[in-house]
């Protein structure tokens, strides 16, 4: 089933790091959030998005399996609203199926290494 989202028309014949900027720039009203928003090119573009720093943690962030060795991951509603921003861009036609692939990019988010110093803080 073919996914459009609400912004990709506006978008989709700009270069990917023009995309990224404004992922970047609509990620800015998390205000409580710093995040790296960074392009590649190839086949099929990548977009990858990194929290590098919060000022609560613990309403942002969550120990994975509990364990803070493991590392941290987003809460489940913070991962849903960054989500639904970067699919606001994006298309996705793809057939998991049939292995076939078309979209306008991938996304990787995911919270920095940087932070990993703050598990202790995470509840």
């Amino acid at each position: 089933m073919k996914k459009i989202g609400n912004k990709y028309h506006t978008v989709k014949d700009k270069p990917l790091k023009d995309i990224a900027k404004l992922i970047k720039q609509d990620l800015k009203k998390f205000d409580d959030c710093v995040f790296s928003v960074t392009a590649q090119r190839g086949i099929i573009g990548s977009i990858t998005i990194q929290l590098i720093a919060v000022e609560n943690p613990s309403n942002r962030l969550k120990l994975f399996n509990g364990i803070p060795v493991t590392g941290l991951w987003f809460n489940e509603s913070f991962e849903k609203e960054i989500r639904e921003i970067v699919d606001s861009y994006n298309y996705d036609d793809s057939d998991p199926m049939s292995d076939y692939t078309d979209k306008n990019f991938f996304t990787s988010i995911f919270p920095s290494r940087i932070l990993r110093n703050i598990a202790k803080e995470i509840k």
